[in-house]
């Protein structure tokens, strides 16, 4: 009921209800007593003034006049009811209020007001802010300039004669007036049979709790039909789900494996499963584990019951002791406290109830080096009732495990031997029951008690059940993780045990179907399909969502209520009971993560972006609506050469790719080189012009943006080039070259025209001489080498002298004879004339040169 609900929203949980459609007060009635209500009893004199009130509709005008003047939140609930509006579990009521002018801002008011906003359309002709308004401020909400109307939406879905009590514990009404229904959601469904019992699918459809499209693809003769029960609750959950396809898990571990490849194949989106093979592999995947991470892997959500076994299990490495029965010298102490006990009490069980004993210890599914045995007693008794042995090493196989069922009432206690074997594995004890029993684990070091194989896959999420009245507190018989795998599926050693949570979440169960048998299911077969109705809803909302976006939207705490267990996730809850509203708000997100790139340095020490140091890069993804997943290529690197990477990550509202490119170039350029000029001594009229010199680098990373040379003289003396070459991230390389520019040789090239006597004291000597630097100062004398009156030596006679400044170039002179030195050579018949002729300069080098040359007459 409305009380029963709102009564439970006063104790924390969120919960959303329908009420029952019964007639109500005549519309014109309702308005005067709401005008009546908000302060209008002169009304009738002035009725424009209360006019804003017609904006509601009749069904809301009951609701807000029930709870103005003297009503309650109460008398509002049972309003609400009569009228057929949906309320929340705080009593507030489902309203559209369209608007005019912008959505946001009307939105911003009416949360002002106490709305719970849960959508905005910005599209004509629904401009309107859809949540739960509460029914004190409906009227205040009319009275807003922004409201046109303010409508109840009402909703009429299919539902069948019989509704799971769990969707509304489940938020499941308040979640479809998100809009989703699970259309377009192909569903599978794994349990015992769906179409065994009376009157099977064609029933179920028939009342409206299945659609037509439901086929088994397979089904368990004489089955009870579990597998239909799970149908009818996700199907009440996700209405608009038009295909569910069933497959037995009858026929063993290959077969179950089977079945859920072949609903994969078959189109499945969702799939829930409450079956569990027991003496399956506790310590690593086997086949039917492995069958549903490839349906995860293909995009399928996969929902499994946790098992209804408490906290049966006991788990601890073997500690040995003499067995005081004499039985044998290596028997299990189960005591942790130092004491000795190598019995273990389970419990005490009806006549008729059903046990399930599974003893496995880590060694490798298929590889068992030791062989262990169970031995069941009587309390206090001195030899076993039954003796549970299989010589393991023969088979390989680390299990022991056998059914019992219970004659008479009693009361059981389990001793663990070793028949052969070395080391100290860990042993894991589980006394599956589902749920029979007053099952009390004397020792229950790690009292663990998940199914295997589905349950325990790390691509299933496991759902553990609460009741739906009390959906904070996981039934006493849920099963309780976590579960522990020491090997991979080939059963090659885990470098450190694998810890799974498990269950991953709650649903409920103890809910109503049509099915016989299962009018009140209870267990975590129940809350499974509850779960996976969640699923179906969000599929429909986003088809394309990645499974892993999905699964991390599941299993956000933000989307389900804790519950009592410490810690979340806790083992027995996972992270608690979860909300279908909570989970498709967040699958509605309509924005991608946030990515930002962290550089350290934070920016660079080079030129043009370029780092010259190593560089650190860390991403930061957010997204405040939706869970952050499957990032990509994100994790903290140390660069130290350039990198172009690219950061990805999932959420429900799409995919970020976050590119970035960091260029690093530590290394400067290499040594330029200098061409155009040379190491070595020139002369002025030879060394290069400073044009004619560069130079070059290389730099095969941010390449050389510039090679410059300074340095560059043309001054008498030693000097110094400097090339330097400078790279993209802003590094230099140089290198030096030494030249030197000396002073020429005032004079050079001396020259000297034949000539006879006659000519010489006629016009002198013509001479050719190279001048090296302008205003070169030439001396010129002409000395003739004369005999003696007896002819035995000679004398030397200056018969010409010249002293002139001349360019740099080419010189052609002539030098005059003295008239003593024509009047001497005439008695001469030959003779050697020496000539001597130096420059001198202020840019050039003194020189002297000296030719003889002999003259005849």
């Amino acid at each position: 009921s409305a009380a029963a609900l709102l009564a439970l929203g006063a104790g924390g949980a969120a919960s959303d209800s329908t009420a029952v459609l019964v007639p109500a007060p005549a519309p014109s009635a309702t308005l005067a007593q709401l005008v009546q209500d908000v302060g209008g009893r002169g009304a009738a004199a002035t009725p424009e003034r209360y006019a804003y009130l017609a904006k509601i509709d009749s069904h809301l005008q009951d609701v807000a006049a029930s709870r103005l003047g003297a009503g309650s939140v109460a008398s509002a609930a049972s309003a609400a009811r009569r009228q057929g509006v949906t309320v929340s579990a705080q009593g507030d009521a489902l309203a559209d209020v369209y608007v005019r002018g912008d959505v946001a801002r009307a939105a911003g008011d009416l949360r002002a007001l106490g709305m719970r906003v849960t959508a905005v359309s910005d599209r004509a002709p629904q401009r309107m802010v859809e949540g739960y308004l509460p029914p004190e401020a409906i009227a205040t909400a009319a009275a807003l300039g922004v409201t046109k109307a303010i409508i109840t939406p009402f909703a009429r879905l299919r539902s069948g004669t019989f509704l799971s009590q769990g969707d509304e514990a489940i938020n499941g009404p308040e979640a479809r007036a998100l809009g989703p229904t699970g259309a377009g959601v192909s569903v599978g469904i794994i349990s015992d049979s769906i179409s065994q019992v009376s009157p099977g699918i064609p029933g179920s459809v028939n009342s409206g709790d299945l659609p037509p499209d439901t086929i088994a693809l397979s089904d368990m003769p004489g089955g009870t039909d579990e597998g239909r029960a799970m149908a009818e609750i996700l199907y009440d959950e996700a209405p608009g789900v038009e295909r569910i396809r069933f497959q037995t898990a009858h026929g063993g571990p290959a077969a179950k494996a089977h079945a859920i490849d072949a609903l994969v194949a078959d189109g499945a989106r969702v799939i829930a499963d409450d079956t569990s093979y027991l003496a399956e592999p506790f310590f690593q995947d086997d086949l039917i584990a492995q069958a549903v991470d490839r349906a995860k892997a293909a995009g399928v959500a996969y929902f499994i019951s946790a098992g209804n076994d408490g906290q049966h299990g006991f788990g601890a490495a073997y500690s040995p002791v003499g067995d005081p029965s004499g039985q044998s010298a290596s028997t299990e102490d189960f005591d942790p406290s130092g004491a000795v006990d190598t019995r273990q009490t389970i419990g005490s069980f009806a006549a008729s109830d059903e046990l399930t004993l599974v003893l496995q210890w880590a060694e490798p599914w298929g590889r068992a080096a030791s062989d262990f045995a169970i031995d069941v007693y009587a309390p206090g008794g001195a030899t076993p009732i039954r003796t549970i042995d299989t010589n393991n090493v023969v088979t390989g196989l680390p299990v022991e495990a056998q059914m019992v069922t219970f004659a008479s009432p009693g009361t059981i206690e389990v001793a663990i031997r070793r028949v052969s074997g070395t080391g100290n594995p860990f042993l894991k004890l589980v006394a599956f029951t589902n749920g029979a029993g007053n099952v009390a684990i004397e020792h229950p070091a790690d009292g663990s008690a998940i199914d295997p194989e589905a349950s325990s896959a790390s691509g299933a999420l496991t759902v553990a059940a609460s009741d739906y009245t009390t959906p904070q507190e996981a039934e006493p018989f849920s099963s309780r993780g976590p579960v522990t795998h020491f090997f991979d599926a080939n059963g090659n050693p885990l470098a450190a045990p694998e810890v799974r949570q498990k269950p991953n979440l709650a649903g409920p169960d103890n809910v109503l179907t049509s099915v016989p048998g299962f009018d009140q299911f209870q267990g975590t077969s129940a809350a499974a399909p509850a779960a996976a109705g969640i699923a179906a809803l969000i599929r429909s909302a986003k088809p394309a969502m990645a499974i892993n976006e999905l699964y991390a939207i599941m299993t956000d705490p933000a989307n389900a209520l804790d519950c009592t267990a410490p810690g979340n996730p806790d083992i027995e809850c996972g992270v608690g009971f979860v909300l279908a509203d909570s989970a498709l708000t967040m699958a509605l997100d309509g924005t991608p993560p946030l990515i930002t790139p962290s550089l350290s340095p934070a920016a660079p020490d080079g030129a043009n972006g370029w780092y010259r140091v190593p560089v650190g890069l860390s991403w930061q993804i957010s997204d405040p609506e939706s869970p952050v997943v499957d990032p990509g290529g994100c994790d903290p690197v140390s660069l130290t050469a350039s990198a172009s990477l690219t950061c990805s990550a999932t959420s429900a509202g799409g995919t970020t790719a976050a590119p970035l490119t960091v260029k690093i170039d530590p290394t400067p350029p290499s040594a330029p080189a200098l061409t155009g000029i040379g190491a070595k001594t020139y002369l002025p009229r030879t060394l290069p012009a400073a044009r004619a010199i560069a130079c070059s680098a290389g730099d095969p990373t941010s390449g050389v943006t510039s090679c410059r040379v300074a340095g560059y003289g043309s001054r008498f003396g030693t000097h110094q080039l400097i090339a330097t070459a400078t790279n993209g991230a802003g590094l230099t390389a140089t290198s030096t070259l030494r030249y030197t520019v000396a002073k020429p040789l005032a004079i050079s090239r001396l020259k000297l025209s034949k000539i006879g006597l006659e000519q010489l004291r006629a016009s002198g000597l013509s001479l050719t001489v190279r001048v090296a630097a302008p205003s070169t100062r030439l001396v010129v004398r002409l000395v003739a080498l004369v005999p003696d009156a007896t002819g035995s030596s000679t004398r030397a006679l200056t018969i010409g002298t010249l002293s002139k400044s001349f360019p740099a170039g080419t010189v052609t002179l002539r030098v005059p004879l003295t008239a003593r030195a024509k009047r001497q050579l005439r008695a001469l018949a030959r003779t050697t004339l020496r000539v001597t002729i130096s420059g001198s300069s202020a840019r050039a080098k003194s020189a002297s040169l000296k030719r003889s040359l002999v003259i005849r007459s």
